[in-house]
């Protein structure tokens, strides 16, 4: 019914899922993402795990709204402009810290993805995360 690389890929996602409800964090996978002209991609779920990347290293979800991501190459993140949706049916506002922030351990490198719902708090939904 599926092809091994579908089976390849949802196993890839499985483990990825069993790591963050484990640990907190999401180790990377594979490049899984076609995406020819991002410097790194990644679709996320709502517990920080990585269902699909490319150049992503790690999530983790140190807070409730909060996440920290980390790539797999040495990226200048002030000298990018990074898009990010919220995939949800839920309302959600996302905010992307390019700079170190104390959410994230103050890491160089790491960005720092903020969603809040329609209340104004932090609030865990799925994204998307672009970095042409």
């Amino acid at each position: 019914m599926f092809s091994s690389s579908v089976r390849a890929i949802a196993l890839a996602g499985a483990a990825a899922a069993l790591t963050v409800g484990i640990s907190g964090s999401a180790n990377a996978v594979p490049d899984t993402m076609d995406a020819p002209y991002a410097q790194a991609a990644a679709r996320i779920n709502t517990n920080g795990a990585i269902q699909a990347s490319k150049g992503i290293d790690t999530v983790t979800r140190p807070q409730v709204g909060t996440y920290c991501v980390s790539f797999t190459k040495n990226l200048n993140l002030a000298q990018t402009a990074p898009q990010a949706t919220v995939e949800s049916a839920d309302f959600g506002v996302i905010s992307v810290i390019t700079r170190p922030h104390g959410w994230c351990g103050s890491e160089q490198g790491t960005l720092t993805v903020i969603i809040r719902g329609q209340d104004g708090l932090r609030k865990d939904l799925p994204f998307t995360l672009a970095i042409p």
